[in-house]
C-alpha cells in the first residue's frame, strides 16, 4: 500500500472535503487535513482557491463558479496544493455535487507534477460568458442574483481579454 510517506504530513492515498456551492469549506476528513497541513477550524475559514498557488487562486474560484453554475454533477481535474508551510503536493481532484447542493471534493496526491495551470479554452470562456449574459438578460433589474452574475461576467470578460492578448 502506498502511504506517500515522503509527502508532507505522511499523507494517505486521498482525502475528502465538503464544500458549499459558494466555495466555502464546510468539513474535511483527517486525511485532507493532513494533506493541507491545517486543522479543521482553519479549513472551515477557507474558500476554494486558498490552497492553490497564489497566482491561480482567482482562476480556481472562477472555474469553481462556472462548474457550480453549470449544474454538472461531476468534474475531474488536477492541480497543486500549497500548504501554509510552503510545501506543495501535486493532486488529482474529483468534484461530486450532492443532493443538498454542496459538493464533495476528493483530493488524491499524484506522483507526476501537474504540467500546466488550470485553464479553460478560449472558446469555452466565450461560451460561458455569453451564457451568463443571456441569463442576466432574463433576470428582473431588482433581482439580488444580478450582482453575483455581473461579477462572474466581468471575471469571464477579463479572462477572455487576457487570453486574446496572450494569443
Amino acid at each position: 500500500m502506498d502511504t506517500h510517506a515522503d509527502r508532507p504530513g505522511n499523507i494517505a492515498a486521498s482525502g475528502t472535503a465538503l464544500v458549499s456551492a459558494g466555495g466555502d469549506y464546510l468539513d474535511a476528513d483527517p486525511v485532507l487535513l493532513d494533506l493541507y497541513g491545517v486543522t479543521l477550524d482553519v479549513v472551515r475559514a477557507k474558500r476554494i482557491g486558498d490552497f492553490s498557488p497564489p497566482q491561480y487562486a482567482e482562476l480556481e474560484r472562477l472555474l469553481w463558479s462556472l462548474w457550480t453554475f453549470s449544474g454538472n454533477e461531476h468534474a475531474e481535474g488536477s492541480g497543486t496544493v500549497v500548504r501554509p508551510d510552503g510545501a506543495t503536493v501535486e493532486v488529482s481532484v474529483a468534484l461530486d455535487r450532492l443532493s443538498d447542493g454542496n459538493v464533495r471534493v476528493s483530493i488524491t496526491p499524484v506522483d507526476e507534477p501537474v504540467k500546466a495551470a488550470p485553464s479553460l479554452r478560449i472558446q469555452t470562456v466565450l461560451g460561458h460568458w455569453r451564457e451568463l449574459e443571456r441569463h442576466l438578460a432574463d433576470l428582473p433589474p431588482d433581482d439580488p442574483a444580478r450582482h453575483d452574475l455581473e461579477a462572474r461576467i466581468d471575471a469571464l470578460r477579463e479572462e477572455y481579454q487576457r487570453r486574446v492578448r496572450e494569443g
